[in-house]
């Protein structure tokens, strides 16, 4: 009843899931992300791809490659996905809420899960921000660590 609460699907093996064509990408702009650059800068994204402090949202960073950067149009699933945990762990599990997300902006920082199609490792990941597109944008080297080569495949 929960999962239905938040509108989540059931995949074949209980999880949560969320399809996006594999999109390689090694730099950005905070405004492109929609993140402030200050918030980047306290996940790490200290400097620009030049090396000159990074004190604006239209310098051009390099993205880490544990990276993630998540389609628009899935933010409002992952925030009912984080919503439905957090109703999980309190009426369930008797326990705190992990999330406390109310807008996609208390998702940046999260760590999330990717896994490509017929395989049962997921590769750990961090979303630091939001894209106009269909599909996720990710460092070349996430993507090879989920044993794809960027050509729009899709993953969960």
């Amino acid at each position: 009843l929960i999962r239905a609460k938040y509108d989540l699907p059931v995949f074949r093996d209980g999880t949560v899931r969320f399809d996006m064509s594999d999109v390689p990408v090694t730099h950005f702009t905070p405004k492109e992300i929609d993140v402030d650059w200050k918030r980047l800068h306290a996940l790490g994204y200290t400097h620009d791809w030049e090396g000159k402090p990074l004190e604006s949202d239209e310098q051009m960073l390099e993205l880490f490659p544990q990276d993630f950067i998540v389609a628009e149009n899935a933010a409002d699933y992952f925030l009912r996905t984080a919503q439905f945990v957090d109703e999980v762990l309190v009426k369930f599990y008797g326990l705190q809420p992990y999330y406390n997300a109310t807008s996609k902006d208390d998702l940046v920082g999260q760590l999330i899960c990717a896994l490509a199609p017929h395989t049962s490792g997921g590769v750990l990941s961090r979303i630091i921000g939001w894209a106009d597109c269909s599909g996720g944008y990710a460092h070349p080297l996430f993507h090879a660590a989920k044993r794809r080569n960027c050509d729009g495949d899709e993953d969960a």
